[in-house]
């Protein structure tokens, strides 16, 4: 098998791995019509969309149950560059 090197050679994929990586990208792009360019992307779309729902919270005065629903509004919302959830 394969193995893609970084180059300090300290990250290891092998190709499995990461087609592996892509195939989930796809199905989420498929799935939602939205992707992010890497993990790091993602991590910092979720960061934003945490700080927005504590904010959130602090309106509504109670911790939100549906936070995945909300987050994942978002998160959509974000990416399409329409109104953000409240």
């Amino acid at each position: 098998m394969p193995i893609i090197a970084a180059r300090r050679g300290s990250d290891r994929r092998t190709a499995a791995s990461m087609r592996r990586s892509w195939r989930c990208s796809q199905r989420v792009r498929f799935i939602t019509g939205y992707s992010f360019g890497s993990a790091s992307d993602l991590a910092d779309a979720m960061r934003r969309a945490s700080a927005a729902h504590g904010e959130h919270e602090k309106r509504i005065g109670q911790a939100d149950a549906n936070w995945p629903d909300w987050y994942a509004r978002y998160m959509v919302a974000e990416q399409a560059g329409t109104e953000l959830p409240t």
